[in-house]
């Protein structure tokens, strides 16, 4: 079976391609626009996959504008900033500026915290209207973080940023790439940071893809090797008052802790963040290029497979019709991932009952 071969979009490839997601705070849901503004970075991670596939420089400022009018044109009410590393971009500052004046309600950066390590930097970031921080956070002390993001002194600079913000009173979240070096100090992790004001930790699941790829011996696991270490970090949170969500996780592993299922939104991001691969493969009927080498090690695993079943089945019987990737992954994450979660399998006749929700017309 040939597979798709693109070299201009390989893997996860957040490409500034508009990434609309529902948050949830409390009872009321927000549209938030998903913005990166560069793909360069001061950290040197071990399971990064942005410089691989993320291979952009700093954006231009007038390029940013046109993102952030572009959200507000889709409805959205907050902004998430990302990169790469955000901060280390030369107008930062003036990105969050921007974005208030233009009439966000809510900004939020995901960073790994050095440059917020600096108190005039930070101040001058709150004042231009910053509301909330999510710091990546990969171990729970100096020795597990710094080998993890290869750079010495950056888990003393996160925890320096981090009790910056708690005196600032700026909401708090913390992202850990679980791996197989830090699966067994969640935990840890978890009392460390909530003593330091963070109220919400979010696990992220490593994707086969860049640095993590390279290093897959060292950082991929068998999750069910560590059921100990997830319920001993679910039960700390509990204590603790944390919120826990997770994202990228094979969906088998919500059946054995649906508390952490993956919120629907978040699935078609992540699909969404492949587009142009997903639309070359409804458009050849091909796999993409990934299959099968990765596929064990990708949560997008069951999706891609029945993704490819339905789009040969339209191409061969829906003659001048094709499968709208976005459209089928709302689908699946909304229909099949919860029957799944359940232990039961997704009915590919059920799913072709209901074609006519996720298919398009091929364009001539």
């Amino acid at each position: 079976m040939k597979t798709i071969k693109n070299k201009k979009d390989r893997g996860w490839n957040y490409n500034m391609i508009s990434i609309s997601q529902m948050n949830r705070e409390g009872n009321k849901y927000q549209k938030r626009k998903h913005m990166i503004i560069t793909g360069l970075c001061n950290n040197n991670c071990r399971f990064c996959f942005s410089k691989e596939n993320l291979k952009i420089g700093h954006l231009s400022v007038n390029k940013i504008k046109k993102i952030l009018d572009q959200g507000l044109s889709e409805g959205c009410e907050g902004l998430i900033i990302s990169g790469g590393e955000p901060t280390i971009h030369p107008e930062f500052i003036e990105v969050i500026y921007l974005a208030k004046k233009r009439g966000y309600k809510y900004i939020e950066v995901i960073t790994n915290g050095r440059m917020f390590s600096y108190p005039s930097f930070f101040k001058k970031v709150k004042d231009a209207g910053l509301d909330a921080i999510t710091f990546s956070v990969h171990g729970h002390n100096a020795v597990l973080h710094d080998f993890i993001t290869r750079v010495k002194g950056s888990y003393n600079q996160v925890i320096k940023a981090v009790k910056f913000a708690s005196r600032l009173h700026i909401p708090i979240k913390i992202n850990v790439v679980v791996n197989k070096k830090n699966i067994n100090h969640l935990k840890d992790i978890a009392s460390t940071f909530s003593e330091l004001g963070v109220r919400v930790i979010g696990l992220l699941q490593l994707v086969p893809f860049g640095e993590a790829w390279n290093n897959r011996d060292r950082l991929f696991y068998d999750l069910s090797k560590y059921n100990k270490s997830i319920k001993e970090f679910l039960e700390e949170s509990k204590k603790r008052g944390l919120s826990v969500w997770s994202n990228r996780f094979n969906v088998n592993t919500y059946s054995c802790y649906p508390e952490l299922a993956q919120d629907p939104d978040k699935f078609v991001n992540e699909v969404e963040a492949r587009l142009y691969e997903f639309q070359e493969s409804s458009n050849k009927n091909k796999p993409l290029y990934c299959y099968p080498n990765r596929c064990d090690f990708c949560f997008l695993k069951n999706f891609c497979k029945t993704f490819f079943e339905i789009n040969d089945f339209v191409h061969n019987n829906k003659r001048g019709f094709k499968v709208n990737p976005i459209k089928f992954a709302d689908y699946y994450a909304r229909n099949i991932v919860p029957l799944l979660i359940k232990g039961k399998k997704g009915d590919t006749n059920l799913i072709k009952h209901n074609i006519p929700k996720f298919i398009e017309a091929k364009q001539k």
